[in-house]
């Protein structure tokens, strides 16, 4: 029974957080800081697929790329240059 609800409510839900997403979005290309609009610009085209053929494969490949590196099993070293000492053990994996 209750599957069944949760079922039933999963359209109204996604449909109310697109809404809520479009409004902030507007919002942030309104914004009077530069750097907010083109965040919220950036975001409109997304979701509004008016990408340029370039930005569709560069997001492609990138896309590819990530794929790639979740399927990988290589470690890879990672030094932390955070606080602590200078004698601490800073290499990671």
């Amino acid at each position: 029974m209750i599957k069944i609800i949760k079922l039933s409510l999963m359209l109204p839900i996604h449909l109310l957080r697109r809404y809520k997403a479009r409004t902030a979005i507007v919002q942030l290309r309104l914004h009077e800081h530069s750097r907010m609009k083109a965040v919220g610009d950036a975001l409109h085209e997304l979701l509004t697929n008016t990408l340029s053929v370039e930005e569709r494969e560069m997001i492609a490949q990138i896309e590819q790329r990530r794929s790639f590196l979740l399927s990988s099993n290589r470690t890879i070293d990672v030094i932390d240059y955070g606080a602590g000492s200078s004698s601490s053990n800073r290499k990671h994996t």
